[in-house]
Formats: structure tokens, sequence, C-alpha cells
């Protein structure tokens, strides 16, 4: 169950936004969101050089406007209002320390004022005794019968409690729902949607341990899973947004049996199952996952309408899935089982699909994916290594294979770095 929460929690500090219809933006942080959009619409051919240069200065200039309230004579690129934002952060800093030191010294200067004015307040307390009177007698009135308004409001949400408390399971259910859902209709901004989501998955947990399978059963993780998956890629369907996407890729991720914890002192990874054939089957699938982001987003074999409908799951399967699929491959194809009669099958497996995959991702700019798959790819060489040199010779021969390796890359980036730059341009 830590591990499903973790889930949750790492997708609500997640820096990815999501990309809206076009309307006037009102935060720095869709004007950004517009403007990766827009940067990836570019990249596919999807629109024109002069639609881009068109959507890129009013991107700018409602940057600038959100910042510095007016619009600029001369602006940078769309991409610089990252550096905008974290201007605007620097601000923002300043003014909440000017608030905390402003807040620490109000009561002291208060006090002081009181002393220095008290005579004039005095004299103001006077004046209103003798000719508004009658205020202080509206205002005891008002709060008299408030008060007693606000006390049997309360008796009424005790009474309600009560009842719902000795209600049946499936009344309390229904009313929590009802609630929930209404809420989610009603609220707009996603930083109060998540919260509700996440009550509501709190009770997805609870009826599916009352009505489906029993908390401590093995069954219990993936139907939770998966309602949780099926309920958050609607809602980040219905409500456009990346960011409920992103926890929704998430939830399919662990379902399909890869999760990550965070425990007091370390971080881990892995599967839910350790046998080679459930972590190759996870992988297969991951696979296939990454094929059909890749055919949707970036192929541009299909229409890109396809691309833009469910553009809220792009971010999250490209930080997940590549995740599942590279450990997948790394964990499959070193020596860690004690059946070795599909070794040379599963590396020849990882060899194959992991530097076709990243092949993939450099040639279509796919950013996340290449960078994961180019961290994985250098950890499986280095393993290959270590398993099949470091072992089998003397330390100091493998050794300086390695420093031979090492050096030789050095030398061959530095003779080489404007060609290696122009090279790595699609994707960084």
């Amino acid at each position: 169950m830590s591990r499903i929460l973790l889930i949750i929690l790492l997708s609500l500090f997640s820096l990815f936004a999501g990309a809206q219809e076009r309307y006037q933006a009102e935060t720095l942080e869709e004007v950004q969101a517009q403007a990766r959009l827009l940067k990836e619409l570019r990249q596919s051919a999807s629109i024109s050089q002069d639609s881009y240069d068109k959507e890129n200065q009013r991107l700018k200039e409602r940057a600038y406007e959100l910042t510095h309230g007016q619009f600029p004579k001369e602006l940078t690129e769309a991409e610089n209002i990252v550096q905008t934002q974290r201007f605007d952060w620097l601000s923002t800093g300043l003014m909440v320390v000017s608030a905390l030191i402003g807040l620490a010294v109000f009561f002291p200067l208060l006090k002081k004022l009181y002393f220095k004015f008290r005579f004039y307040l005095v004299l103001l307390r006077r004046f209103i005794r003798r000719y508004f009177l009658w205020l202080p007698k509206l205002l005891d009135f008002v709060l008299k019968h408030l008060g007693r308004l606000v006390k049997k409001l309360v008796e009424a949400y005790r009474k309600v409690l009560e009842w719902l408390r000795n209600a049946p399971h499936i009344v309390q259910e229904l009313v929590a729902y009802s609630i929930s859902i209404s809420l989610l209709f009603w609220l707009e901004s996603i930083y109060f949607l998540i919260p509700v989501m996440l009550l509501m998955t709190v009770y997805l947990s609870q009826s599916i341990d009352r009505y489906v399978c029993k908390f401590k059963s093995k069954h219990f993780a993936n139907a939770f899973l998966l309602a949780a998956s099926i309920f958050w890629s609607i809602c980040a369907f219905y409500f456009e947004s990346s960011i409920i996407g992103f926890i929704a890729v998430g939830f399919i991720n662990a379902f399909l049996g890869f999760s990550i914890g965070i425990y007091p002192g370390w971080v881990e990874f892995g599967f839910a199952r350790h046998t080679q054939s459930y972590i190759f089957r996870t992988s297969l699938i991951s696979l296939a996952m990454l094929l059909t982001g890749w055919l949707v987003f970036y192929s541009h074999l299909l229409p890109n309408t396809i691309g833009m409908q469910v553009y809220m799951f792009s971010a999250g399967l490209y930080f997940f899935v590549p995740l599942t699929f590279y450990v997948g491959i790394l964990v499959i194809s070193g020596m860690w089982f004690e059946d070795k009669k599909y070794y040379f099958g599963y590396n020849v497996y990882a060899v194959l699909s992991g530097f076709s995959v990243l092949l993939l991702a450099y040639l279509y700019s796919m950013g996340f994916l290449f960078w994961i798959g180019a961290i994985f790819m250098v950890w499986f060489v280095s393993s290959k290594y270590y398993e099949i040199i470091w072992k089998r010779y003397d330390v100091v021969y493998a050794a300086t294979g390695v420093a031979i390796a090492l050096g030789g890359s050095g030398y061959y980036i530095q003779n080489n770095l404007p060609e290696i730059v122009r090279f790595m341009t699609p994707i960084l």
C-alpha cells in the first residue's frame, strides 16, 4: 500500500503542466504550458512557421504582461518564459519574506501607536458612545441571532453525522461519492481537484475492500489499481489535465507490476513478482505502450487530432513507462536468476529492443525517453562488461579496458564537440 500511495505523492509534485485549449492564460504556468505545446506542434510540422511566430509573439507578450503588468518594447524568445517565471518566483519570495517581517513587527508597532494616540482613541470612543449608541446594540443583536443560527446548523450537522454513522455502509458510500462527484463538477482549479480525487480514491479502496476482495487478499492491489487507473484516466480526459493524466499513467504502471517506493534512507523501484517470465511480460507490455505513444504522438502516421485529444497522457507515458521497460530488460538480462536457459535470448532481446527504442527516441526528439534509455543502456553495457570481462580476466586488464574506454570517449568528445552538439540537438 505504501508503494501505491507513493505514486500519488510523487505525481503531485511533478513539474508537468497540461496544455489547454487556446484561451487567455491567467498565470505564467499556463503560458509556459502553451509555449511547450506550441513548440511540439511546430516540431511535428502541424502548424506553419508564420502561425508559430504569431502565436509565439502572443505568448511572449502575455508572459511579460503577467510579470510586469504592461507590454514590453523588446521581448526574448518564448522558450525564455521559464526565466521570466523564475524572476517572478524570486519577487514573490521577497514579498513573502517582507510580509513575514511585517507580521513580526506588527503587534509591537501597534502597541507603540496605541500609546502614542491613545488620547485620540479615547475621544473617538466617547464620540461613538454619545452619537452612535445604537450601533453596539445593533451589533449585539445581530451577533446574538447569528450565534443561534450557527448553533442550529452545528446541531443539524451533528445529527446528520450521527445518522450517517448508524446508516448502512452502502448509504455512507453513496453520500461520499455524491459529494465527491459534485465537487469534481463544481471545482475548476486543478489544485482543488486533485485532493478531492485523492479522497475519492480512498473511497474506492474502501469499497473494493468491502465488496470485491479484502485488503489482506493478494488480489486487492490489482483490483484497486485497476479501478484507480480507470477513474483517474476518465478524469484526466474529461478535465484535459496532464497532471491528472500523469498520475493516471502512474496507476497504470503500478497495475502492470512496476512500482516506486521511498523509505527512510533509500529509494527503491522494482516489480511485484520476482520471476523472469513476469518481468519479461511486463517489459513487453511497456514496449508496446511506448510504440503506441510513438505512433500517436510522433510518427505522423495518424491524424494529429488523435494526439491532441489524448495529449494529457503523454507526460506520464514517457516518464513511468520507460522506467518499467528499461529496468525490466536490465533485470532479465542479468545473472540474477538460477534459471539460465533463457539468458542468451533475454540479452538479445535487451540489446535489440533497448537500443532500437533509444534510436527511435533520438530520431523523433523524445527527450525523456531518450535520456532514461541512455542511462539504463549505459548501465546495461557496464553490467555486461562486468559479467563477460571483469569476472573472467585479471583485474588489471579489466580495469585497463575501462580506463581506455573512458579516456578514449573523453578524447573523442573533446575533438568532435561541435559535431556531437549538432548531432544531439534534436533531443537537447
